[in-house]
């Protein structure tokens, strides 16, 4: 029983302390502390690039070009030339032999000329230059065309020649052409022109002429 009372009262003074009002302590109060808040300014930093991976199909590869190295022009290449029409040079001249089988040549004389210079020097004779000539004189006048047989004498059965000089309009014009415009035989004219074969056959521009004709003609145009 006695204990019992002990810790009854044991168990009083307890809650008796519990609910008695607590001693004051005396609070020490902290000094104010003025915090300033400090603002330290960054430098930005520039990261480097990294390179973006880019899908491979999407990535197109130049197609490469050939470059041909072109060539400066030059002055001369900018002057186109005018091309002028080719004139065929004549080659039946004054004292050129002409002819096919038969050959003469023909000259235009100088004041002074006999015809027994030019028999003697071809051949000939002077009966036979004067034969085959229309209306030729010895002495013989100044600045005649005549015509010299070479190497012939027996002339009795050639016709007369007057001596033609091809104009610039007839250039090139056939052997028979010819014949028709001058009113002559057309054989004759190539026979004793030289012009039987197709490369003597083109009379050139101031090519001079054999025209033959007959000693029958009533009259011999002089053209």
């Amino acid at each position: 029983m006695l204990q019992k009372k002990l810790i009854f009262i044991l168990i009083a003074v307890i809650m008796a302390g519990c609910q008695s009002a607590p001693a004051s302590v005396p609070v020490e109060k902290l000094p104010t502390v003025s915090v300033r808040p400090t603002i330290t300014a960054l430098t930005a930093t520039r990261a480097p690039a990294t390179p973006m991976s880019i899908p491979f199909f999407l990535i197109s590869t130049p197609t490469p070009t050939l470059v041909v190295p072109t060539a400066t022009p030059t002055l001369g290449e900018f002057l186109t030339p005018t091309l002028m029409p080719t004139r065929l040079t004549s080659t039946r001249r004054l004292d050129i032999p002409i002819g096919g089988y038969y050959k003469f040549l023909i000259h235009k004389s100088k004041d002074g000329e006999e015809l027994e210079t030019y028999a003697e020097k071809y051949n000939t004779t002077v009966e036979a230059i004067l034969y085959i000539n229309y209306h030729l004189t010895n002495p013989v006048w100044e600045d005649v065309l005549f015509v010299v047989p070479i190497n012939i004498k027996d002339v009795s059965g050639m016709p007369i020649f007057v001596v033609y000089e091809i104009k610039p309009e007839e250039e090139a014009i056939s052997p028979d052409r010819l014949a028709a415009v001058l009113n002559v035989n057309a054989f004759d004219l190539r026979y004793y022109n030289g012009m039987l074969d197709a490369a003597g056959s083109v009379p050139r521009m101031g090519d001079l002429i054999l025209v033959p004709w007959p000693r029958n003609a009533g009259k011999v145009r002089w053209h």
